[in-house]
């Protein structure tokens, strides 16, 4: 079983090309590998504060 992090960092949300394309690929991802674990993260909307 494999785990894959998912990163979305754009703040341009909707007219963002890259979400656009890792979200098709986690799509792709999920649909080969049923089994393995995606975590998702969203930098561009959720900072993280150091």
């Amino acid at each position: 079983m494999k785990h894959l992090l998912h990163i979305d960092a754009s703040p341009r949300r909707e007219r963002s090309r890259s979400r656009r394309m890792t979200k098709e690929f986690v799509e792709q991802w999920k649909q080969q590998h049923p089994n393995d674990t995606v975590t998702y993260r969203d930098l561009g909307h959720n900072p993280c504060t150091v």
